[in-house]
């Protein structure tokens, strides 16, 4: 049964192989495409939203904790 309906669909879909072929090239064509446009807006983005390596680096370093001294005007000291 299942040959029978493989039959039945090559019999269909023979006549639009050339647009079987074509649709694969233009998919895998956008999918270059997009990747490409991710990585050219990237660039644009740092600097849109002035975001440089100094500023992720202060970001990704935390402090330690607990402080070792507390500047606060309710310190003890």
């Amino acid at each position: 049964m299942f040959i029978e309906l493989l039959k039945l669909l090559v019999r269909f879909v023979s006549p639009y192989k050339k647009y079987f072929i074509l649709n694969l090239f233009f998919n895998i064509l956008s999918t270059i495409l997009t990747l490409f446009s991710f990585a050219t807006i990237i660039p644009i983005l740092e600097i849109l939203f002035k975001i440089n390596e100094t500023y992720i680096l202060l970001i990704t370093h935390f402090p330690e904790f607990p402080p070792s001294r507390i500047n606060t005007p309710f310190s003890c000291n």
